[in-house]
């Protein structure tokens, strides 16, 4: 682990110890971001920043929705879909 990376961990844990556990994923994100600590958002100090900032929200992250379709409106859809790249030329 790069210096880098480690004083981002650091940066990143202090944040969540001021944390409420019921808060919700956007303001976590938010929180966290506030709390970029390397000045401008570039090279390796963001790239290890962001590699943190990811390890430490992907738990918190929602599931995505997933869509549940009868088989139907996924006929409707793809026909959709298809006819979307259609160009009708009369």
């Amino acid at each position: 682990m790069t210096e880098w990376s480690l004083s981002a961990s650091q940066v990143i844990d202090q944040v969540h110890q001021t944390l409420p556990d019921d808060i919700d994923y956007k303001s976590r994100v938010k929180a966290v971001d506030s709390a970029y600590p390397f000045g401008e958002r570039k090279h390796w100090p963001y790239k290890a920043w962001l590699a943190a900032r990811k390890r430490y929200l992907r738990p918190y992250k929602p599931p995505k929705e997933v869509k549940h379709l009868s088989p139907l409106e996924r006929m409707i859809e793809r026909a959709l879909q298809n006819n979307a790249g259609v160009d009708n030329h009369e």
